[in-house]
């Protein structure tokens, strides 16, 4: 594992020198401007992480000096993978000011958190240290994996009240990861836990949002 990072750390490094030498990246459009930057941290969870965010933003125009939103438009690519398994890809579009009158926003992701932490069933659960041990070093911890969509639209009515529609989906997943874990003690003791099986939810929302800015 060891040498895995560091064989990771070395083409995280590589990669970021590389990116950071690139010209931009041709643009949407004559206002908008890019953005990115590498990414490399460490954490005891998820070990030696890497990864890449790049957006395309277009800034506010003149017509635009005093309403509150930072730009008119962001759509941004944010993505990341990790030793110990976990990884993460999203795209964001937000557009807060892109027509006049109306706000959309967009949000995909995939992830997964291969250290997910994992303390029981019920609101009493209690974590024991002495059952985190260099035999069982995951115990508390379960593999996690979730997909996630999210749209949303606005649109002005009169002054500051604005209506809005938006649909949320997501399925995610829950299971054990190798060696002896509470998740897979509570399974084996016939605890009805939906590991392996995806779990899906569809909703959709409407309201009214008064923006005093």
């Amino acid at each position: 594992m060891r040498l895995l990072q560091l064989v990771v750390l070395l083409l995280a490094v590589g990669f970021s020198t590389a990116v950071g030498q690139i010209p931009d990246l041709p643009t949407l459009g004559a206002n908008w401007t890019d953005l990115g930057y590498p990414k490399l941290f460490y954490t005891p969870r998820d070990g030696l992480t890497a990864g890449l965010y790049y957006a395309q933003i277009h800034p506010p125009g003149y017509r635009d000096w005093f309403d509150p939103q930072p730009y008119r438009a962001s759509i941004a690519i944010d993505g990341q993978i990790a030793t110990s398994g976990s990884h993460r890809l999203g795209l964001y579009a937000r557009m807060p000011n892109i027509l006049p009158g109306w706000r959309f926003s967009l949000v995909a992701e995939t992830r997964r958190r291969a250290r997910q932490n994992y303390f029981g069933i019920g609101n009493r659960p209690e974590r024991n240290g002495n059952n985190v041990t260099d035999a069982q070093p995951d115990f508390y911890n379960t593999d996690h994996r979730r997909l996630l969509l999210r749209g949303e639209i606005q649109r002005k009515v009169v002054s500051h009240l604005r209506i809005l529609a938006g649909l949320h989906a997501e399925r995610w997943q829950f299971d054990t990861i190798p060696g002896v874990t509470l998740l897979g003690i509570n399974s084996n003791a016939g605890m009805e836990l939906p590991l392996g099986s995806p779990t899906a939810e569809v909703s959709a929302r409407f309201g009214l949002v008064i923006d005093t800015r």
